[in-house]
């Protein structure tokens, strides 16, 4: 059965509702609240720790896939049975080490990602909670001003008479 095509518009409707906030601008918001929490101040460090390790296992990456080529080209250019056995387990070793290098390349990644999820949930939930912030302020300030347009009425008790005796 297929799918009323209702159904496809605000499915369509609702993604594009979604606003992806950049992560620079989550960042900036973190960065601009640290006073607010220590858990920002955490989350920060773990994002700056995640995309270093990112940086860091994408650079042995590429100098892994060199070594690989080159044990490869190495391979191809021996003449002697025994060298090219000694060269192909040069590239065995080689692509063995790429394999391993990736996968730290992939579990730094997934860290990254959930550390960029956590920063992106605490500031939505940072500019919810300005946003009520705001909307109690702004309850408070009205009801300030009408206090304070109001005439100021001082009551004074009288001074009881003195009764004679």
């Amino acid at each position: 059965m297929a799918v009323k095509k209702t159904v496809k518009r605000t499915v369509k409707k609702r993604r594009k509702a979604r606003s992806v906030v950049p992560m620079d601008n989550v960042i900036a918001s973190l960065e601009a609240s640290v006073a607010v929490s220590a858990v920002n101040k955490r989350t920060l460090a773990r994002l700056n720790k995640a995309a270093a390790t990112v940086l860091k296992a994408e650079k042995l990456v590429i100098s892994a896939e060199d070594k690989v080529s080159k044990a490869i080209a190495a391979a191809a250019a021996m003449k002697t049975a025994a060298a090219k056995e000694k060269a192909k387990l040069k590239v065995a070793a080689s692509k063995e080490g790429l394999k391993e290098v990736k996968a730290s390349l992939a579990a730094a990644t997934a860290e990254r990602s959930k550390a960029e999820r956590l920063a992106r949930g605490l500031h939505k939930s940072l500019v919810a909670a300005q946003a009520k912030m705001a909307k109690q302020f702004d309850k408070v300030a009205k009801k300030a001003e009408i206090a304070i347009d109001k005439k100021s009425r001082r009551r004074r008790t009288r001074k009881k008479a003195v009764s004679p005796e």
